[in-house]
């Protein structure tokens, strides 16, 4: 019979904690056995892979590994198949094993006497100057040694030492006693295997038509690692694999089985916290330590996306399942109490909250809610207020909601935007103005949009007028301003008015500013305002950047109004600039060509100008009649008539053709 015992009198106990963490990490292949002699073999992922062989014999077991490793007791990855086999073949996967033995290449360490065997002599006082004389003539290397060995032997010791600097233990897993539940190392485990697993190559990550993925990284806080196609494809590679797992979850959630999923849950987020890299990364997308909090992003943003969060927040759960829960639920905000792990680097990529999203949506439960918020209650100072508000929502404590959200609306466009549908919900009509007019200043975009849908004129004038200005100044719909005329008094009107044409015009796009003088009965100005764009501007470039091109797809129409005012001038001027234009050489181009055939089409239209835009039209036809793109566009801007087709001779029968003379390729 092998046992863990057996397994530990092979190995020291630097390499039995580290095989162990490489065993909980997943570190370890597929196991073959082999029955007719209990033969064991994996590979197991360490700086490399190396190739781990078992046998478990009457003498006891008998391990290999092709590491390096040539000192006490077996290494590391030996340590690890061996709690791979005890895992999933059990205790009886050989015959009764003999007296134990001395490991192989054993010489016993040194004890220290009185240090772990409570039966050794020890002084039952130590004196403080021989101490302090001990502590300076050992050098470092002992010391360190003497205490990384004392850690691995004294569980109290270790205890402590991990409570100095990593602060209390965690709670208990209040669901480890119920066995129906699956177990979470299993559920760890087999996630974590399978992530380990997934390749990250050119076709895995490669689009629909083959094209290679553009690596590029995202940066700023907040923002995701990569960009959003690279983003993409890295999620459709981890989504067959996170995908089912999420699926269960919600088969549990809808089922009202709430110890299930958060085991579930649970068991995924120790799977993915705890994978180190995939089996291929070509392109070092996760180089360092990037690849668990790039799967948990992914499966943060899955919980939403599959509706777990949102059945967490309404499915009813009976009082029984929810207490003994509570513990997993409230799990985070004592995680969060925990001091940062000594030595972690600023540059640390920072793992997704996963389960603050989760208690998040448990706040919002009727169900949970009331629980949750009074065994939260000791840590009510480290609570943000996020969860605050969704613990007053779910207990339906609306006083205490409205006070929070009062105070924090002021920093969070989407709480002020829910205090108002409170008050529109609650009929509070003179507490919905009020706050609309303090955060339509602020918030002009989000409020003014609530304020249009659901304030009327008549109820509060202003606050109306100044949420379509706002919507105005934004949208540049000439609609608002006409809305807007029947409503401004005299001040408010020219205040824009001196906005859009003289204070901000570049704000304003030049057709919207050409309406506004129409309305205020200035049509003088329309050409003046044409004159002074660039009609044809030139393409600007520098080494660094690429300007866009000034939009002129509004200039026809402004053209068009200015000649409804001033019309000889207005085709003076259209004429003046396409000779500009066409005279300069560099400035030909096909761009050139389609805005001239645009403007002359839109002057066209006017009866007045028919037949003076007929003329000079047909004169740039025949003046430039080697621009052939130029004629072109003409002819598609309807401004000339179009060629007639030359009239085919039919073929004379009959009469014999001369056969063309061979040319001599030597004479002149």
């Amino acid at each position: 019979m092998f046992t863990l015992a057996d397994l530990r009198a092979e190995a020291t106990a630097a390499s039995f904690s580290r095989g162990q963490a490489y065993f909980e990490e997943g570190a370890v292949g597929r196991v073959r056995h082999r029955v007719e002699d209990d033969y064991f073999s994996a590979f197991v992922r360490g700086s490399a892979d190396y190739s781990v062989e078992l046998t478990l014999t009457d003498e006891g077991p008998d391990f290999w590994c092709d590491c390096p490793y040539d000192h006490e007791g077996i290494c590391k990855h030996c340590v690890a198949l061996g709690l791979a086999v005890l895992d999933e073949f059990g205790p009886e996967a050989a015959p009764p094993k003999a007296a134990a033995r001395t490991p192989k290449n054993s010489t016993t360490p040194p004890r220290i006497a009185g240090a772990t065997n409570p039966a050794a002599p020890v002084d039952a006082v130590v004196s403080a100057s021989e101490l302090e004389a001990a502590l300076r003539e050992v050098g470092k290397p002992e010391k360190l040694k003497f205490l990384e060995l004392e850690l691995r032997q004294n569980p109290t010791l270790a205890r402590a030492f991990l409570t100095h600097f990593y602060g209390p233990a965690l709670l208990p897993d209040p669901l480890a006693a119920d066995l129906t539940l699956p177990r979470l190392e299993t559920l760890r485990d087999e996630l974590r295997r399978a992530l380990s697993r997934l390749r990250f190559g050119h076709d895995e990550l490669a689009d629909d038509d083959g094209k290679k993925p553009v690596v590029m990284f995202g940066i700023g806080a907040g923002v995701s690692r990569f960009i959003q196609p690279l983003a993409q494809r890295v999620g459709v590679v981890l989504e067959p694999v996170l995908r089912p797992v999420a699926a269960t979850i919600e088969t549990a959630l809808a089922a009202g089985q709430l110890a299930e999923a958060l085991r579930r849950w649970h068991g995924a987020w120790l799977g993915i916290t705890g994978v180190k890299q995939p089996e291929t990364d070509v392109y070092y997308l996760f180089s360092g330590s990037h690849y668990a909090p790039q799967v948990a992003e992914v499966w943060v943003r899955m919980m939403a996306e599959t509706g777990v969060d949102l059945l967490l927040s309404r499915q009813e759960f009976p009082a029984e399942e929810a207490a003994r829960c509570l513990p997993m639920l409230i799990r985070p905000v004592v995680e969060a109490l925990r001091p940062a792990r000594p030595g972690q680097s600023q540059w640390s990529p920072t793992m997704p909250q996963g389960g603050q999203a989760l208690l998040l949506a448990a706040a919002s439960n009727p169900s949970l809610a009331p629980a949750l918020r009074e065994a939260l209650q000791p840590h009510e100072a480290q609570l943000s207020p996020l969860l605050k508000l969704r613990l007053a929502a779910g207990c339906r404590d609306w006083t205490a909601w409205e006070l929070l959200a009062t105070q924090q609306a002021a920093l969070n466009p989407a709480l002020a935007l829910s205090l108002l549908q409170f008050y529109l919900d609650h009929d509070r009509r003179p507490d919905l103005l009020r706050a609309a007019e303090r955060y339509l200043p602020r918030y002009a975009q989000l409020v003014g949009t609530f304020v249009l849908a659901q304030v009327q004129p008549a109820e509060n004038r202003l606050l109306y007028v100044k949420a379509l200005t706002h919507r105005l100044e934004a949208g540049q719909d000439f609609a608002d301003f006409e809305t807007l005329a029947g409503l401004w008094t005299v001040k408010e009107r020219a205040a824009l008015v001196l906005r859009v044409l003289v204070q901000r015009p570049n704000q304003f796009a030049p057709l919207f500013r050409a309406r506004v003088l129409l309305a205020e009965n200035r049509p003088a100005e329309l050409l003046p305002l044409a004159l002074a764009l660039d009609w044809h501007p030139r393409p600007r470039a520098s080494y660094w950047a690429v300007y866009a091109p000034t939009d002129l797809t509004e200039l026809p129409e402004i053209l068009q109004l200015a000649a409804r005012q001033a019309p000889e001038a207005t085709l003076d001027a259209v004429m003046e600039r396409t000779e500009q234009y066409l005279d300069n050489t560099p400035r030909r181009t096909l761009e050139l060509y389609q805005r001239i055939g645009s403007w002359l089409k839109a002057l066209y239209e006017l009866p007045a100008l028919t037949e003076q835009v007929l003329l000079f039209a047909e004169g740039l036809y025949t003046k430039y009649n080697k621009l052939s793109r130029l004629r072109q566009a003409l002819r598609e801007a309807q401004v000339v008539p179009e060629p007639e087709a030359p009239l085919l001779r039919p073929p004379q029968s009959g009469i014999p053709r001369r056969a063309p003379k061979p040319r001599n390729p030597f004479g002149k």
